[in-house]
């Protein structure tokens, strides 16, 4: 590090000297230009040049080595992820109908890429997303607000015996996988270009690691919200006595108010409720194995108790989910405006 002192050249200019070392470095000479961007921590960030768009990245995927089931699927999905404008699937001879249908499950979860061009032995996928105009902040309170509802759906289902509506919440996990694709997307992006960085609205690296601590968590509600749905379906065939039942909905609303206390914390930054999200995992640890211990035994159909056994799970395992993330918004509160006690 070198201490300089600034120059004035004006009435409202200043200069200041550049070292030799890094002018010699870059080959620098009078005249030439240099780029300055004002980082968000208020820092200056001094290159050589003018800085120029970022370069359109292109990855192609030969379909022929893509022999083990969803491989391509998945390939593309990580294109996606890391970034890519363009995905170029090739084949050699034709690409199959197999091949073709894992090409299309992945643009169905994919918001923004879609295919521009398609022949027997070529399919080109590109992006249409601008990253830079998608803040990372409204994507998750969305995010949040439809995983909320698909869990509160399945537990109405699951009081109800109410299948339409369980196959409802079933439904809603491609808009989930959408989402939480495009939000790793726009995080990764912005790991690597320090303008999307700021226009997502993240304050540096650190709010970029807080956002992949929270967003899977949320995303793995969802997936618990639909395991439930899946087991209604079943429940609501064979049943279970409704005094039963509502032990089971009484721990399932207490994981819920967990989840949604947590989540409105993180967005307010609130410690009080992120402390009663992260309180109410242990009591609910207990009803969860006094549950177990209760009904799984008196059900004498084996596959009808695996079914009860694995939504009173979910349930707990929505509360491990909200209680970290009321954990994660205590961390945060230290170095924010917050609800402080």
């Amino acid at each position: 590090m070198e201490l300089r002192k600034l120059q004035r050249v004006g009435h409202t200019s200043f200069s200041v000297t550049l070292p030799p070392d890094w002018i010699k470095e870059y080959k620098l000479k009078p005249s030439d230009q240099i780029t300055i961007n004002k980082e968000v921590d208020g820092s200056l960030r001094i290159v050589p040049g003018i800085t120029r768009a970022a370069k359109e990245i292109k990855i192609t995927i030969d379909a022929d080595r893509c022999k083990n089931p969803r491989i391509l699927m998945r390939l593309i999905i990580g294109g996606y992820n890391r970034g890519c404008d363009t995905i170029e699937i090739f084949s050699k001879r034709r690409i199959s109908e197999d091949h073709r249908k894992e090409i299309n499950d992945a643009t169905t979860n994919l918001m923004g890429m879609g295919i521009v061009e398609s022949t027997s032995n070529r399919v080109t996928l590109q992006s249409v997303v601008d990253p830079s105009k998608l803040p990372i902040g409204p994507i998750l309170k969305r995010f949040f607000k439809l995983v909320v509802s698909m869990n509160q759906d399945a537990l109405g289902a699951l009081k109800d015996k109410d299948t339409s509506l369980a196959a409802s919440v079933i439904q809603r996990e491609n808009e989930v996988d959408n989402i939480y694709w495009l939000m790793g997307r726009q995080i990764l992006t912005a790991t690597r270009d320090r303008k999307v960085l700021t226009k997502i609205n993240l304050k540096g690296m650190p709010d970029v690691a807080l956002q992949l601590f929270i967003f899977p968590r949320i995303k793995a509600v969802a997936d618990y919200s639909v395991d439930i749905s899946n087991n209604v379906l079943v429940l609501a065939k064979n049943g279970i006595s409704n005094a039963d039942l509502q032990k089971i909905i009484h721990l399932g609303y207490t994981a819920h108010k967990a989840f949604s206390n947590a989540c409105e914390a993180f967005f307010k930054v609130d410690v009080m409720l992120a402390n009663d999200a992260v309180e109410s995992f242990e009591p609910l640890g207990k009803m969860k194995d006094e549950l177990l211990v209760d009904l799984c035994p008196r059900i004498k159909h084996a596959d009808l108790a695996m079914r009860v056994s694995n939504i009173i799970r979910d349930f707990r395992g929505i509360a491990a989910h909200a209680k970290f993330i009321g954990e994660i918004t205590i961390d945060q509160s230290t170095s924010e405006k917050s609800n402080l006690p």
